[in-house]
């Protein structure tokens, strides 16, 4: 039996499909004006927004209660279709957001249902006249985690024939993000058809690549203490999404702190692999352990071995921010080496502690300012009283008191 935090829930009920005749697509260009009057999303004939669409569709304004008039220059869009959602452009929301639909595609053709593609709202999209393709990003996932259909962006207003909404089977909101068993296959089922990149070997996924934000201060020392260990060090941000796939459907031992590219890992790793998440965050690394846990049975390890955390000025000066996720996106935390290599041993991932390098004021501060300098914000250590904050603080306590 799977020892899970609790931190997120792990049982779901069966997730709904909605079936609208005429419904009634804006986009998010198709606002009246700045109040927003029109709202953007999927709504019935008589103007009511279509439920199941809110979560996904919120981010492109507050969804009236009703439209205050039914667009005339709605033009139709003949057949059976599927919402997919909002396109995004980055890779983690895109990974686990804009494919959280495509669990349906299956059950509804299994079904009888002449689906003739996925319909989506890309959310850069400024006029019905712009002829902007789909985003660079959600192209690559697609290329991956395709629903066999045809995907279109709806760039206008329009009344759809048959229009089939189906409940998210995965969100990066914490009451979804291990996701539904319907989309924990669909995202399996397609990363399966990539063969592995060789022979079974342990990998330790990197943030130094360039493309990550917020990490341990010194993540190098941990990296270099991983690869005299025998780990390969694995850069994902060098890599295309195939490529990442292949290398972790090779892992026998996989190493990383919380971080977005652990998603994809979770939807690619052999069965009962074993994985270690070096915790930065209050939250993510118990839950992306559940993600793993649900997807592939994986035996998962989190490691609390951070001491100081520091994060962006503006960031700090703001208590509203610090209560969002996004507020603690960029934050950085320094290491209790001395800790992690106990902890690395403990848990089988060495053989033996290495033996780390001390590290001095005058090295802390060259670092921190050399990342403030790179974020064009000053990190700045947060006092214990702005930590709490942080939403979700401690919750992997909460879960393990409320077990006891």
């Amino acid at each position: 039996m799977q020892n899970w935090t609790g931190v997120v829930p792990i049982t779901f009920p069966k997730p709904k499909i909605a079936h609208l005749r005429h419904a009634i697509s804006i986009p998010q260009f198709g606002r009246l004006d700045r109040r927003n009057l029109f709202g953007s999303g999927i709504f019935h004939p008589d103007g009511t927004p279509a439920d199941t669409s809110l979560n996904m569709v919120s981010g492109l304004g507050a969804m009236p209660a009703k439209l205050g008039a039914i667009p005339e220059s709605a033009r139709l869009r003949e057949g059976a279709w599927l919402f997919g959602g909002i396109l995004l452009n980055h890779f983690g929301h895109t990974l686990i957001d804009s494919t959280s639909r495509l669990w349906a595609v299956d059950h509804l053709l299994q079904r009888g249902v002449p689906l003739r593609g996925v319909l989506f709202f890309n959310k850069k999209v400024k006029s019905e006249t712009d002829e902007q393709t789909i985003p660079k990003t959600s192209a690559a996932v697609f290329a991956v985690f395709h629903p066999n259909l045809p995907i279109v962006c709806g760039n206008a207003i329009e009344t759809i024939e048959d229009l089939y909404i189906p409940e998210p089977g995965i969100s990066s909101g914490t009451q979804d993000l291990i996701g539904r068993p319907e989309q924990q296959r669909f995202f399996r089922d397609c990363a399966a058809k990539i063969p592995p990149a060789g022979p079974p070997q342990d990998i330790y996924i990197s943030r130094t690549g360039g493309g990550a934000r917020g990490s341990h201060l010194f993540e190098d020392v941990i990296e270099q203490a991983f690869a005299a260990e025998g780990y390969v060090i694995f850069k994902p941000e060098h890599h295309s999404i195939t490529e990442q796939i292949a290398t972790y459907r090779a892992a026998r031992r996989l190493v990383s702190i919380d971080g977005s590219a652990l998603h994809l890992a979770a939807m690619s790793v052999p069965l009962r692999c074993k994985v270690a998440i070096l915790s930065r965050r209050q939250f993510y690394a118990w839950a992306i352990a559940d993600q793993f846990r649900a997807f592939a049975d994986c035996d998962v390890t989190v490691i609390e071995a951070h001491s100081d955390v520091y994060n962006l000025a503006s960031n700090l000066r703001d208590p509203n921010v610090l209560r969002t996720v996004a507020g603690w996106s960029s934050s950085y935390v320094m290491t209790n080496f001395a800790h992690l290599g106990q902890e690395l041993v403990r848990a089988e991932f060495f053989k033996k502690a290495p033996i780390w390098p001390e590290i001095s004021a005058a090295q802390l501060a060259e670092v921190l300012d050399r990342l403030s300098a790179k974020a064009g914000d000053q990190l700045s250590l947060v006092p214990p009283d702005l930590q709490a904050l942080e939403p979700h603080f401690h919750a992997h306590l909460h879960a393990k008191l409320a077990k006891t």
